[in-house]
């Protein structure tokens, strides 16, 4: 009599192996089109390797590997391809309008965003700052993240003028320093949250309706920190103080804020802010 053991054995193999032949046959159908297809075979290899180590090593199970190993370099190279005529093709799009591209796979930067590309699902994650903040998750498609980041320029902040910015960010640190009892230094992220009802439109004010609410991130707060302290390069007696973070309080999103410094996406995070308002 043959033993349970044997038996569960070899219905886990049969299993397996019935796996293993859809996927090279999956991957076969694939392959006439493997430029267009190769995220998909990618998936399948990743698939087929898990599946792999679950087989004892017969002469048969080798060839496969061998045949997946090769398949699998002829995939990462047409990827390569991919990324490098993305990488020319998105970078085209920004220059006409004057965003520079610069970085290394899989991650680039353009401005005030971080691009990281991931080539088995096809998708770009785009993130405001070296990865501070998530803003949008598009297809890997130049085309597609051109369009999605010339539009995060235009709709990032609260949308208001430099000075009415201003207006509305000294009401709030005169507020939370009355809160707090403080008489300068107020913590960044609570003013962001002092600063949410303040920049809401008209339309919110008179009826506050879900639909009618205007979300304010701390990209959107950084951004428009980031505009003003431009605009205010000339008059540095006037410019608000910021308070550079420690390395424990950058462990903390709720203690410190990602701002940037210029246009081509330098940064650094601070703390505290004390307007002067002499």
């Amino acid at each position: 009599m043959f033993s349970t053991k044997i038996i569960t054995q070899l219905n886990n193999y049969k299993k397996t192996s019935s796996e293993i032949l859809r996927i090279l046959k999956e991957i076969n159908k694939l392959w006439p089109n493997a430029d267009l297809n190769s995220v998909q075979i990618k998936n399948r290899l990743l698939k087929l390797e898990k599946l792999m180590g679950k087989v004892e090593s017969t002469l048969l199970f080798k060839e496969i590997e061998d045949s997946a190993g090769e398949v699998k370099e002829k995939i990462d190279k047409i990827q390569e391809t991919i990324l490098n005529k993305f990488g020319v093709e998105l970078e085209s799009i920004l220059a006409e309008h004057h965003l520079s591209l610069k970085g290394q796979y899989p991650r680039l930067q353009a401005s005030f965003y971080t691009m990281e590309m991931d080539t088995i699902r096809n998708k770009v994650t785009i993130w405001f700052g070296p990865k501070e903040e998530k803003l949008e998750r598009v297809d890997l498609n130049a085309q597609k993240v051109g369009e999605t980041l010339v539009g995060l320029s235009k709709k990032l902040g609260c949308q208001k003028k430099v000075q009415e910015f201003y207006d509305l960010l000294e009401i709030a640190y005169n507020s939370l320093k009355i809160k707090l009892g403080k008489s300068s230094e107020i913590p960044l992220i609570a003013l962001l949250i002092e600063m949410i009802p303040l920049v809401q439109d008209q339309a919110f004010r008179k009826s506050p309706r879900k639909e009618l609410y205007k979300n304010y991130s701390r990209a959107d707060f950084a951004y428009d920190l980031f505009q003003y302290l431009h605009s205010m390069t000339n008059n540095r007696t006037k410019r608000p103080k910021l308070t550079v973070a420690t390395r424990a309080q950058t462990a903390d999103k709720a203690k410190y804020l990602w701002i940037p410094q210029d246009k081509q996406g330098n940064g650094a995070t601070f703390s505290t802010i004390t307007l002067n308002q002499e």
